[in-house]
């Protein structure tokens, strides 16, 4: 495209000059024209080394994906393994508490029972500190005697 347009700007100088007024006003045009396809050449010098550099950042990109790629999986390994001891710990949280609550229903039931062995303790403690000595007697039991034979 840019040597067509050089092309009929150069033709267009070459008429220009036994035409008279109106050679004039073509020269004008081939000159825009001329003008236009040297930003055009420019343009596409642009484009072209635009080209050449996304080209480059793509091919940057893609290496560095290569090389975030396995980091991403094991960090998605990482996470599901911290689930799975979550899940662990959860349960073992739960038989903890389960535990809890059955030795305290057990230390319960040994207060409950250590109250009432003190009572009954206390009971016949005064039981036996109330009644007299001769009702052993009676009953067939007799007190110890001392080592001189005596009661």
């Amino acid at each position: 495209m840019t040597f067509s347009i050089f092309s009929f700007t150069m033709a267009s100088r070459r008429s220009t000059s036994p035409s008279g007024e109106h050679g004039k006003g073509f020269a004008v045009v081939a000159a825009e024209v001329r003008k236009l396809a040297e930003r055009s050449q420019v343009a596409a010098g642009e484009i072209a080394q635009l080209s050449s550099s996304s080209v480059e950042v793509a091919e940057q990109a893609g290496k560095m994906l290569e090389l975030i790629v396995p980091d991403i999986q094991r960090t998605a390994e990482l996470v599901q393994e911290i689930s799975a001891a979550s899940g662990e710990q959860n349960v073992g949280a739960e038989q903890i508490n389960r535990s809890i609550q059955q030795l305290d229903q057990v230390i319960q039931q040994n207060a409950s029972a250590t109250e009432e062995m003190s009572s009954t303790a206390q009971e016949l403690s005064s039981q036996a500190l109330s009644s007299p000595t001769p009702s052993r007697r009676l009953h067939g039991t007799a007190p110890p005697k001392n080592d001189n034979g005596e009661t």
